[in-house]
């Protein structure tokens, strides 16, 4: 079974989100920098309790309880601008290309106009699949991506690779209600 698609700037961004929001290590980060923000407030509320009238004390308190509940959403949408900045830079020569991925008995084939690659099913670590993407991740910590979109509503590609999770003991994790 034969697959041409295209990836665009959204599909990158999709895929580097979505794994930014399941790694560990990204949610501490998210989760300490939170915190730090929440404790600065409070180190600076304590000291200007000390020192200020009341008025002053009650705005900034105010202002604290704003900017903790604020600050994730704010957090959320500098990742987001970091992540299209790294993409647009890293990937702006694999925008728009055709890829092709080519499903065979024993191997997948991935080409592209510059390159060409076998790699065999073992060596599929793990899909993961939300709404709008297949990602499979590879074992050499390669990921493909799969814009669903472009499989125009056919379930070969869905039920091919149902069928591979279940010969090669691949993870398969759906998130289909995931949102950024």
């Amino acid at each position: 079974m034969k697959v041409v698609y295209k990836l665009k700037q959204e599909d990158y961004l999709q895929y580097a989100l979505f794994y930014d929001s399941i790694d560990e290590q990204s949610k501490k980060l998210r989760w300490k920098a939170w915190a730090s923000v929440i404790l600065a407030f409070i180190i600076f509320g304590v000291l200007l309790y000390n020192y200020a009238d009341g008025f002053v004390i009650y705005v900034y308190a105010i202002t604290a309880t704003l900017v903790a509940v604020a600050f994730p959403f704010y957090h959320k949408s500098r990742l987001k601008k970091l992540h299209i900045g790294a993409i647009k830079k890293n990937y702006k020569h694999s925008f728009d290309k055709p890829k092709e991925l080519l499903f065979d008995d024993d191997f997948l084939e991935i080409s592209s106009e510059l390159e060409r690659s076998k790699l065999d099913y073992s060596a599929i670590e793990s899909i993961q699949e939300i709404a709008s993407h297949y990602f499979l991740n590879l074992k050499s910590g390669i990921h493909i991506i799969i814009p669903k979109a472009t499989l125009k509503n056919d379930n070969s590609v869905a039920t091919r690779l149902d069928i591979l999770c279940k010969k090669y003991g691949i993870v398969h994790s759906k998130n289909l209600d995931w949102k950024w």
